[in-house]
């Protein structure tokens, strides 16, 4: 409601005139005027203060008082306008007497503090207001205003009916009667709260954002469009600032350098663009290179300031990282280490096994666009295992390192060589025919050349089996099977040499295969036999002296397998153990069989490397032999000479067992393999068979000289030592009188008898004890 709408025009003037000197003066105070009117002159006493200048859009708030002077009784109509006034007023008035009781309140007041002016008329107002965050001096000053009757602006918190504070700003005016005495006051309160709360959660964020620009652990930059700083925190300063310059560098002089060099973009060159395109910067990695300090690594943020208060143009945060990113390097390493460890041989550094098989399968599909045939092969190092044994696994390791660079020597850049096994490597390239074969006699010729390690010149060969691409449907396993099928075929003939692989060797290997699952089905079916080779002395009338078990197997699928042929199949498919224990539960059996038929015969049987490295050998054995009533010293143990200089310990207690009980161990194939004096010297073995490949040279006129020196040298070796010699394969009796003459003990041979089954050799004289003629009849 305005002013005019209640008074006259001239009161109207007066009033606004009133609040004119207020605005320039403050508060008046029964400002005396008159005006003239129909019933002569009239005065009045008029008081105005401001109530709040900050109101908003609404303006300043005035209080008006208007009094007709000689009457404390405002006119009935006049009275009605201005308590509507007064109960418009959204602020919260209160009339107080000079004590500060409670008068009256207006609605505003009812509604905001719950209380009703009929309740709390003539309560001290203070008290009834003021709570536990009121503020108390506030409180005096206010009673001591009133004490002076003076007016007082302030704020503070008052608490309403339900205990709940809110903030007000409130101006206190004293009251005069007519008279100009102090009747009273106006209390007029603004209600702030919601100000008060913006303001403080305002202030409060504030503070936060001031706290994390100095406390965190970011540098925070505000540039302007020439990248000069127009802000830079604790941080920035610490990383930015050098301690002689005293100013903060624009960022062109900042010492940022990329951490590699492939980055596309110089660093102030990159955020320059961030004004200039509008385009943020996310996680930008650079080094910072102080003068005089360590490299550090900062993850750089940038965003464009568009809107900024300031002149502002680019806000930069920069955050070490240095820690974290050489933790990241760390793991980077060890991720790329594991990967490599898992993909390249660590002794000699190539591709293994199965990284070599995802290059080929790689090189397999691009090899239809190829010009030229992709090759594969498979090179083993001939006779490895015997060498790596006997000189040590240092140096076995060392040779592998050795092979492995002479490979990479003859490498060209499209060939890939990798590890493919313990004693073997794998290599696949493309070349045309005739180039493919200089390359693969290049391999070997490189490994024919002697390798000098330890102190040792060691001389190897290398069998290699070879294939082609030429099926799209191939595998890298097809290719890997054909390979190692032409591998076989090279060992086959003697090594040192390479061989394409053909698809006759499919035949070959489906007989491997056949004959591999026939033998499974043998040691379930007992399909298995044993032979027996007598064995005779030359130095007491060509007496039987003992005899060997040989192995025979007669398969209902495949017929009568060879030794020679079922054997080296057991032993790559590591069936040979358990076909060695099978045996020697038919070797107890036998021996025990003919001595309960009054038949005592000493009898030999030859046993795997692997069965010996098997710790229930001996006690096996021993308890096979026992069951079956034979002596221990009726039975010889065979075993390889390289196999006795490779045992484990294991093998050796099995061995050093035999020994206590009394059964002998003899070295088979002597001559053949590699030997160590020290396990003669020992008398671990009792005795030495020569093998047949020394015996055939014997006796004959062409000369075999080479043959004779090396079985007297044997002889001779084995007499110092005190062991018996045994040759095998004799055939005839120019071999026979020749180790005779030569001293040796006892010879086994087709001439002395062909193995036999043990019914045949029971049945024979050899059972009555007969001995050999030496005109090569046997007699009963």
């Amino acid at each position: 409601m305005m002013i005019e709408e209640v008074f006259s025009s001239e009161l109207t003037h007066e009033i606004r005139q009133a609040i004119r000197d207020v605005d320039t003066n403050g508060p008046i105070q029964a400002r005396r005027f008159e005006l003239k009117a129909a019933k002569g002159i009239r005065k009045y006493d008029l008081s105005v203060a401001c109530l709040h200048r900050d109101s908003g859009d609404e303006g300043p708030r005035y209080q008006v008082i208007l009094r007709e002077a000689g009457s404390r009784i405002p006119p009935p109509d006049a009275s009605k306008h201005l308590s509507r006034i007064v109960e418009m007023i959204t602020n919260l008035t209160t009339i107080v007497d000079t004590e500060q009781r409670i008068v009256w309140t207006n609605t505003a007041f009812e509604e905001q503090t719950g209380y009703a002016l009929r309740n709390i008329r003539g309560l001290d107002l203070s008290d009834l207001l003021i709570g536990e965050a009121s503020n108390r001096e506030t409180v005096r000053n206010v009673r001591r205003a009133i004490s002076e009757g003076k007016p007082f602006e302030g704020e503070n918190i008052n608490y309403d009916a339900a205990g709940t504070p809110y903030w007000v700003t409130f101006n206190m005016q004293p009251l005069k009667d007519t008279t100009g005495q102090l009747s009273g006051f106006v209390f007029v309160e603004t209600v702030i709260t919601k100000s008060r709360e913006l303001e403080s959660t305002l202030r409060a964020e504030r503070d936060f954002l001031a706290a994390i620009t100095e406390t965190g652990i970011s540098a925070i930059i505000a540039c302007n469009s020439a990248g000069e700083c127009v802000f830079a925190n604790d941080e920035a300063r610490r990383l930015l600032q050098t301690e002689t310059s005293g100013t903060f560098p624009p960022a062109r002089d900042w010492p940022l350098a990329p951490l590699s060099d492939d980055a596309a973009t110089a660093p102030y060159s990159a955020l320059s663009q961030v004004m200039e395109s509008g385009a943020k910067i996310r996680n930008m990695i650079m080094a910072l290179n102080m003068p005089g300090k360590a490299q550090r690594v900062l993850s750089i943020n940038a965003s464009p300031l568009t809107e900024a208060a300031s002149n502002a143009r680019m806000l930069i945060i920069m955050t070490d990282i240095s820690l974290q990113y050489e933790a990241e390097e760390v793991k980077r390493r060890a991720a790329a280490k594991a990967l490599h460890d898992a993909e390249y041989d660590k002794l000699s550094g190539l591709p293994n096994h199965p990284h070599m098989k995802r290059l080929l399968a790689s090189a397999m599909t691009e090899s239809s666009q190829a010009p030229s045939e992709l090759y594969f092969a498979i090179i083993d190092l001939d006779r490895f295992k015997q060498i790596k044994t006997v000189l040590g696994y240092d140096l076995g390791d060392d040779l592998v390192r050795a092979t492995a660079a002479r490979l990479r020597k003859i490498a060209r850049k499209d060939m890939v060589i990798a590890r493919f096994g313990d004693d073997s490597f794998a290599c696949f390239f493309r070349k045309p025919q005739n180039e493919a074969k200089d390359l693969l006699n290049q391999i070997c010729l490189a490994i024919t050349e002697p390798f000098d390690l330890h102190d040792t010149t060691i001389f190897i060969t290398a069998s290699i089996g070879v294939t082609t691409h030429n099926s799209a449907e191939a595998s890298p396993q097809a290719l890997i099977r054909q390979a190692g099928m032409a591998n076989d075929s090279a060992k086959s003939a003697g090594g040192n040499r390479y061989i394409l692989y053909t698809q006759t060797m499919d035949a070959q290997f489906s007989r491997r295969s056949a004959v591999l699952q026939a033998m499974r089905h043998a040691l379930q079916s007992d399909q298995f036999e044993l032979a027996f080779q007598p064995k005779f002395s030359l130095s007491d009338g060509f007496a039987l002296v003992g005899t060997e078990a040989l192995l025979r197997w007669n398969s209902p699928a495949l017929g009568r397998v060879s030794p020679a042929e079922f054997i080296p199949i057991a032993d790559a498919a590591g069936l040979i153990s358990e076909i060695d224990f099978h045996v020697l539960g038919m070797f107890a059996r036998q021996l025990g069989s003919w001595l309960r038929d009054g038949f005592e015969v000493k009898a030999s049987v030859n046993l795997s490397p692997q069965s010996f490295e098997n710790p229930t050998l001996a006690p096996h054995l021993l308890e096979l032999i026992s069951t079956h009533g034979v002596p221990f010293s009726n039975v010889i143990i065979e075993i390889t000479e390289t196999s006795l200089v490779s045992s484990s310990q294991n093998a050796f207690h099995n061995i050093d067992q035999f020994r206590q009980a009394g059964i002998r161990l003899s070295i088979d194939d002597f001559g053949t393999g590699y030997s160590s004096l020290s396990y003669l010297q020992r008398l671990i073995v009792s005795e030495i068979k020569i093998d047949k490949s020394f015996i055939e040279g014997l006796g004959r006129a062409d000369g075999a000289e080479d043959s004779e020196t090396i079985v007297r040298a044997i002889l001779k070796l084995a007499n110092s030592f005190g062991l018996r010699c045994v040759a095998e394969g004799v055939e005839n009796m120019a071999q026979l009188r020749w180790l005779k003459a030569e001293g040796c003990h006892t010879i086994q041979g087709y001439l002395s008898g062909k193995p036999m089954p043990p019914e045949t050799f029971a049945a024979t004289a050899y059972r009555r004890g007969a001995s050999l003629n030496p005109t090569g009849k046997s007699g009963a």
